[in-house]
């Protein structure tokens, strides 16, 4: 599977980064009844792989990041998917910036 980066390259679809991804917003997430557990996160990644995997074509990381914070959401962890768009949204802008 593949995954179309923002500056369009074409790279291999990696769940360490959005496993990554998910943990950081997690861990910055303040209200303990929304927070993930490692399985939780593993779950997610999961269902996203599955969901991807059965795609045709590659998958813009726009897509992904979609998918990610919908999968958060259904999770009920509404202020981690808060946290994971803000974090996109940051990258985003680096990516620009450096462009």
């Amino acid at each position: 599977m593949k995954v179309i980066k923002r500056n369009g390259e074409l790279v291999d679809f990696d769940r360490a980064k959005i496993v990554e991804s998910i943990r950081a917003a997690n861990d910055a997430a303040s209200n303990q009844r929304e927070k993930l557990t490692k399985e939780d996160i593993q779950f997610i990644v999961s269902r996203l792989y599955e969901r991807i995997r059965k795609r045709t074509g590659d998958t813009s990381a726009a897509e992904i990041e979609d998918m990610v914070s919908i999968e958060l959401m259904k999770e009920r962890a509404y202020e981690v998917a808060n946290i994971y768009i803000k974090n996109s949204i940051k990258k985003q802008k680096e990516a620009l910036e450096q462009q």
